[in-house]
């Protein structure tokens, strides 16, 4: 099971796609002529609210279904690689929560290469989510956790 959609917005088919998806989380605003739509501004948080839609999405996919395989981990960062997930606690504190609930039932994640086609330097998931450091989770992980390679 995966997600490509966050508000009803494919995030993966084009940047301009993904655009329309983030500018959904920005709330309105008036655009001078001298303003660009994709310009961001300082303390723009649309780029976290899509992720924390696209996790929440996930663990409801994941709550309800128990697919088997996990696909696209963090896809909501195919257009935005360097966001670094690590670095906003609510949004780590999503993937921790995903991560044990489909390990609670035995899924596999799949690794999956079509990232680096698209201009990623790693394969989904990314790395961090690869290396969880969670002490005693991530030997669970390790224990527990299948991936296809």
């Amino acid at each position: 099971g995966s997600v490509h959609h966050v508000n009803q917005i494919p995030i993966d088919f084009d940047l301009e796609t993904f655009n329309r998806a983030l500018c959904s989380f920005k709330p309105p605003r008036v655009l001078t002529s001298d303003q660009s739509v994709e310009a961001e501004e300082e303390g723009d948080d649309s780029l976290r609210l899509l992720c924390e839609a696209y996790f929440q999405a996930q663990y409801d996919l994941i709550n309800s279904y128990q697919p088997e395989v996990i696909g696209h981990f963090d896809l909501c960062l195919l257009f935005h690689p360097k966001f670094y997930l690590t670095q906003h606690q609510s949004l780590w504190n999503q993937v921790e929560r995903n991560i044990r609930l489909a390990i609670s039932y035995g899924a596999f994640y799949e690794v999956n290469s079509a990232s680096i086609r698209k201009g990623w330097s790693t394969p989904y998931p990314s790395k961090p989510i690869l290396s969880v450091s969670l002490c005693p989770f991530r030997f669970f992980l390790l224990l527990k956790c299948r991936f296809f390679f």
